[in-house]
């Protein structure tokens, strides 16, 4: 398999422009070729290079192969979505399979958002010929002459035409055997008057091509669905689409086959958003009642309630223009903000009130010395936040990162207009209050 498949398929892709790595795994029957292309490729392009590359490698290789190569689209970092299990009670897993393989993976891989679907716990229907040893050397037959035997039988091609001055025909016989039964009959030898058929020197049976995968769903033998997504789909809207799907699915199976989910990598996240939302009404509240109970004044308390709220309403709508989705690594992110933006705001607010109120000079020295105890604070935020994300600098693009390192400049960016921000915003109130001398009015909240 390594030199008559593996090596002519190798050589064809290591000509597509953008690989950065082949690697290929041969066995018995089977050979897979994975295929990494640089981050910058786009993968629609890339898939269509690698058809033309199979398509230009089918000749290199054997004329007698049961399919021609296949490929499919794939991250490697990517784990299945969603499993699904197909069982029932009256079918055997030869006809899940087939179900599973010719009807749910097909139009299942067609629905937005999903990469592949892999069928597992069973393969393709067979048919199996146990040979007997001892009825073959009686016979007078040997192995290869039941291999001969049934390849001759098994006939998908051309047999002769028709040819007349204007018009050609061809004539073509399908006389291939998908039955146990039909298999049964073969004449291996007639000498005579005395004929061997194939079922006197072997069992001839019904079954799948390899009959060392399983699997069970409890005690149920089962066949599971894979479903995994592409690299910028959004994992629970293409969750909820194969949901979506599934009722018209079941319509165009066997009856009797139950379709179970075994996993949803969903669940864990819609717990995430609970919690990041519920993370979010407890910053809220502890920061009212810090703002309250040490400030006092009205003001500051509706200020410090506005902020975190518009705040992450603006963030989630520079997400949405820019056409980024909600992840752990942006919930992680949103967590630490909504920090970082109280505590910005509230250093602000006591700078403001330090001076409005006289605990520091309204001159020149005072603020300056209320200036730079905010920079101070401000700067502490700032290189926390670079802190944070200065690792996924390092993350390899293989992992599905691919804006890690556009992350730590995006990081910088925002952590420094903010401080510009927070700044100018500080010095205009200072300096406002500076100009007039007058404090602003005092509103107990109680």
């Amino acid at each position: 398999m390594a030199a008559s498949i593996a090596a002519p398929l190798e050589r064809r892709l290591g000509e597509i422009p953008g690989v950065t790595e082949i690697t290929s795994t041969s066995s018995t029957g089977s050979t897979s070729i994975v295929v990494q292309f640089d981050i910058d490729r786009p993968i629609e392009g890339a898939a269509h290079d690698v058809q033309a590359a199979i398509n230009a490698a089918y000749s290199d290789l054997p004329s007698d192969l049961p399919t021609r190569p296949y490929y499919r689209k794939f991250n490697p970092a990517e784990a299945p979505i969603l499993t699904l299990s197909l069982t029932s009670d009256t079918l055997g897993t030869a006809q899940l399979y087939d179900a599973a393989d010719t009807i749910l993976a097909q139009r299942l891989s067609q629905v937005e958002g999903v990469s592949q679907v892999q069928v597992n716990g069973a393969e393709k229907p067979a048919v199996r010929v146990r040979l007997n040893p001892g009825a073959l050397r009686a016979a007078g037959l040997s192995s290869q002459d039941v291999y001969t035997a049934i390849r001759n039988a098994n006939v998908n091609g051309p047999i002769g035409g028709f040819q007349g001055p204007g018009q050609a025909e061809t004539l073509q016989l399908n006389g291939q055997i998908t039955q146990a039964a039909d298999y049964a009959g073969l004449v291996l030898k007639s000498v005579n008057g005395a004929t061997v058929r194939l079922s006197d020197v072997a069992q001839v049976l019904d079954g799948v091509a390899n009959t060392k995968l399983a699997a069970w769903e409890g005690t149920e033998p089962a066949i599971l669905l894979s479903v995994t997504k592409t690299g910028g789909a959004n994992i629970m809207e293409t969750v909820d689409r194969v949901q979506a799907a599934l009722p018209q699915l079941l319509r165009w199976i066997p009856a009797g086959i139950r379709i179970n989910v075994i996993s949803d990598r969903t669940l864990t996240i819609r717990a995430s958003v609970a919690d990041v939302e519920f993370t979010f009404l407890i910053s809220i509240a502890l920061v009212l009642m810090v703002v309250a109970l040490f400030m006092r004044r009205l003001v500051p308390t509706l200020a410090a309630a506005v902020t975190v709220p518009l705040s992450i309403a603006g963030t989630l709508a520079a997400m949405y223009l820019l056409g980024y989705t909600l992840n752990n690594f942006s919930f992680m992110a949103l967590t630490i903000a909504v920090g970082f933006v109280v505590g910005m705001g509230f250093a602000v607010a006591v700078g403001t009130v330090a001076v409005t109120v006289g605990v520091v000079d309204v001159g020149t020295v005072g603020c300056a010395v209320t200036i730079g105890a905010v920079a101070v604070t401000i700067g502490a935020v700032t290189v926390g936040a670079v802190a944070v994300v200065a690792g996924a600098a390092s993350v390899d693009p293989a992992s599905g990162v691919p804006f890690a390192t556009e992350l730590l400049g995006a990081a910088l960016g925002g952590a420094l207009a903010i401080t510009l921000g927070v700044g100018v915003a500080l010095g205009w109130t200072v300096a406002e209050v500076v100009a007039t001398g007058v404090d602003p009015p005092k509103i107990p909240i109680w």
